[in-house]
Parts: C-alpha cells; sequence; structure tokens
C-alpha cells in the first residue's frame, strides 16, 4: 500500500503491490525465531544446540515443501 501511494501503478498494471502470506508461513516465522531465541537464550552455544536448530529448520524446510500452498506456487 505505501509503495503504491508513493510510486502509483502503471497503466497497464490492474493489481497493486500486496504482501500475502499463509498461516503457515507466519507460524513457522514466529516459531523459528521463538526457536532461535530460547536456545541462545543464555549467550553461548555448542554443537547440540546448533544441531537442534540445523534440524528444527531442516523441518521447517520440509514441510513448507509438502505443504498445499506450495503446490499452487505461492
Amino acid at each position: 500500500m505505501i509503495y503504491n501511494s508513493i510510486y502509483g501503478l502503471p497503466d497497464d498494471l490492474k493489481t497493486s503491490f500486496t504482501l500475502l502470506f499463509s498461516r503457515f508461513d507466519m507460524i513457522s516465522v514466529l516459531l523459528s525465531i521463538l526457536l532461535l531465541s530460547y536456545v541462545f537464550m543464555e549467550g553461548k552455544s555448542n554443537y547440540f544446540k546448533g544441531t537442534i536448530l540445523t534440524f528444527a529448520y531442516l523441518i521447517f524446510v520440509g514441510a513448507a515443501y509438502y505443504s498445499p500452498m506450495a503446490a499452487l506456487g505461492f
């Protein structure tokens, strides 16, 4: 909305620049932020914590790849 109000829309473009995220995307971003902040709360890390984060992010990537929205191209 702000982009469109500043720059305007070209005449041949009938749609606006919008950011639409699915519920899964928003939940996975929030969960990854919470997981990262919880793991590194002490200010120290080790291989075990890094492995936990790596596996958690791989689970998020796998879930995003097999989600129904990915088949639609979103």
